[in-house]
């Protein structure tokens, strides 16, 4: 999420351990509230203002998922190296990295497949959404702009655009 490249644009500080572990501890409650609606809809009972999505995924989607999701890690790592933009990947700490891994796909999904996407309204309005919401979840990461002490500023650079390209499709894919 942030870029700490010497001399990058869009080079920022990393969030504070404190905030990182809020939101993993926030990220952890949504799942565990998640599981827990989940449980209820297997027993046959519905939860009033339960998450959205709490249904298994069969194993054939989860396999295909985790495939794609290489095929993806894969084109991104190729893309990076062939543009010359890998030396700017984000460095993490312990911290953004348990949270890059435990709270944000959680928080990610509830709000980006579970609330955004319209899913009782016909396959053109659950299309519409899903494109919506991933070019939604692709800007609201800053590779194309920052946000700091100096204010709001753009960031039009190759390794922005690549890497949001890749959330948008990973977005799409998931």
């Amino acid at each position: 999420m942030t870029n700490q490249t010497a001399g990058s644009p869009s080079a920022t500080e990393m969030p504070s351990p404190l905030v990182l572990l809020a939101l993993t501890l926030a990220g952890l409650y949504c799942a565990k509230l998640w599981r827990d609606d989940l449980r209820a809809a297997q027993a046959g009972r519905t939860v009033r203002g339960g998450f959205p999505g709490a249904v298994p995924a069969p194993p054939r989607a989860v396999g295909l998922a985790i495939a794609g999701a290489l095929v993806l890690l894969a084109l991104e790592t190729v893309g990076e190296l062939t543009l010359g933009i890998a030396a700017e990947q984000t460095r993490m700490n312990l911290a953004f990295a348990a949270y890059s891994v435990l709270a944000a796909p959680i928080i990610e999904e509830v709000i980006f497949r579970g609330w955004l996407v319209l899913d009782r309204h016909g396959p053109a309005v659950r299309w519409a959404g899903i494109v919506a919401a991933s070019v939604l979840f692709a800007l609201l990461h800053p590779f194309l702009w920052a946000w700091d002490d100096a204010g709001f500023r753009l960031t039009l650079t190759l390794k922005g655009w690549f890497s949001t390209t890749v959330l948008f499709l990973s977005s799409l894919w998931f």
